[in-house]
């Protein structure tokens, strides 16, 4: 596991909004500090990447992309020697990099709300400066020890991967809003990886789940299905009175009342919020999970919020307990590793990156990564 002298390792470099990705060449030293060296094996796109390269998210340039990185460890120093969970760092072991807006240094401030605290190690960091690795776009990373969590044994890296943030934030999501009872049912909007993982945690907690997706996306509406999702309405062969009353046939028959228990918005799009409101039962529970995509489209109507007396949630950042508590779901729900790595769909090289980020902004994947 030593590092090779003249070790050299590629990364992807943003260099301005519009802009194909560079791949470019930098030198691999030991780390420094509490830094641990870190080597590729998965390294998520996510739908903010592809905005930051459109120039939809403002950041500097240069930079290396991406938040979302499983590694080996390659090289430790005597003080970065345990993760954020006191797990224990060795050479060879795999860790994920806690990259989002949280720090574990954090985990006793701002009131026990460690995701909402102030995480400046997270600030972009330019490339050209030594050592370089800062971004996931990376076959390196150097990353700090408490920021790095390792991964229990016998966890499927792909099942991880495709949903290394998107599994933590909707269980943030669920639990904020009181969790799910059995035999609730629950309409998930959008199919992507947020969408998917709400239909298999619904389903895991015995909820009756229906999906709102694409039909033009065939791999998507398969996996709905596969992860147990009753019935998966198309937004395009459908229109939303369609829909609704659709929902709301299906809840008569369930003996739920007018609409859905819970109704989740995991697509991005705000035009689907109106529409969802109204799928909703009287007293129903509206989760809103997933950053919109684009400007808004159009006023959301009030009257379903307040004449069904909606219970409205919103989240969009999540802490180490949902990270641990994703992990512990998978490793307890090992059938659900398998139909949970099929849902990565497209692997690429680093040095294969714009074709990467071409599969994601053009609906391509269900989820893509960098590989080893």
């Amino acid at each position: 596991m030593a590092l090779k002298k003249d070790m050299i390792g590629r990364a992807a470099v943003f260099t301005g909004p519009g802009l194909p990705l560079e791949v470019r060449d930098y030198p691999v030293t030991p780390p420094g500090g509490r830094d641990v060296l870190l080597s590729l094996r998965r390294s998520g796109i996510t739908r903010a990447d592809i905005r930051l390269l459109e120039g939809r998210l403002p950041a500097p340039a240069p930079l290396i992309p991406g938040s979302e990185f499983i590694g080996e460890v390659r090289a430790v120093n005597p003080e970065a020697k345990q993760d954020a969970l006191g797990n224990v760092l060795d050479e060879g072991c795999l860790v994920l990099a806690c990259m989002q807006s949280y720090c574990a240094e954090w985990l006793h401030e701002v009131r026990g709300r460690n995701e909402l605290a102030p995480d400046l190690s997270a600030l972009p960091r330019n490339p050209e400066t030594a050592p370089h690795f800062f971004g996931a776009f990376s076959e390196f990373l150097y990353w700090p020890a408490s920021r790095l969590i390792r991964l229990p044994k016998r966890l499927d890296l792909d099942a991880v991967a495709a949903f290394l943030t998107a599994g933590p934030l909707m269980i943030r999501v669920f639990l904020e809003a009181g969790g799910l009872q059995k035999k609730e049912f629950v309409v998930v909007q959008g199919t992507g990886p947020l969408g998917l993982f709400a239909v298999a945690w619904a389903v895991n907690a015995g909820c009756r789940v229906l999906a709102v997706g694409s039909g033009r996306q065939a791999p998507r509406w398969e996996a709905a299905k596969q992860l147990g999702a009753r019935m998966v309405l198309d937004r395009h062969s459908t229109s939303v009175d369609d829909r609704v009353e659709a929902i709301r046939h299906f809840a008569e028959k369930l003996g739920h009342g007018d609409g859905a228990d819970v109704v989740v918005e995991a697509s991005g799009n705000t035009a689907a919020i109106t529409e969802g409101l109204q799928m909703a039962r009287t007293g129903g529970r509206y989760l809103l999970a997933a950053r919109p995509l684009g400007p808004d489209q159009g006023d959301i109507d009030p009257r379903p919020i307040i004449m069904k007396e909606l219970r409205l949630s919103g989240l969009a950042r999540f802490g180490l307990a949902e990270v641990s508590g994703f992990l512990d779901f998978l490793k307890n729900n090992t059938a659900l590793q398998e139909k949970l790595s099929r849902c990565l769909s497209h692997r690429f090289s680093i040095a294969e990156a714009n074709d990467a980020c071409k599969a994601v902004s053009g609906h391509d994947a269900i989820k893509a990564v960098f590989s080893d």
